[in-house]
């Protein structure tokens, strides 16, 4: 689980060797204990893929704003598809704090 943890944390990293380490070692867990990389993703999401959707992403560096993109796509794309009635890894919909602040995010 700390391992999961710390790939997760890490696929936001300015550095993209880092970010891609990150994303190899969370397939090689997943294909180890025979789980999706989603469902490890799930257990650090609090942590780990949610605050990438805090904060303006505009007033990032450049760079910041290139891993914060990628790993959210990265989250994205191995959330299942398909209407699901689990919690989304990533949340398509604006969460309540950022509607609020940036009310032309919201729809």
């Amino acid at each position: 689980a700390a391992l999961a943890h710390r790939f997760a944390l890490e696929l936001g990293n300015a550095n993209a060797g880092m970010r891609d380490a990150s994303r190899a070692g969370l397939r090689e867990l997943s294909q180890l204990l025979g789980r999706s990389v989603c469902s490890l993703l799930m257990e650090h999401r609090e942590a780990a893929v949610l605050p990438l959707l805090t904060g303006s992403l505009r007033l990032l560096p450049l760079v910041t704003q290139v891993a914060t993109c990628e790993a959210l796509t990265y989250c994205i794309l191995e959330q299942p598809s398909g209407a699901s009635p689990a919690p989304r890894l990533v949340p398509l919909d604006a969460p309540p704090e950022i509607a609020r602040d940036h009310p032309r995010s919201a729809g």
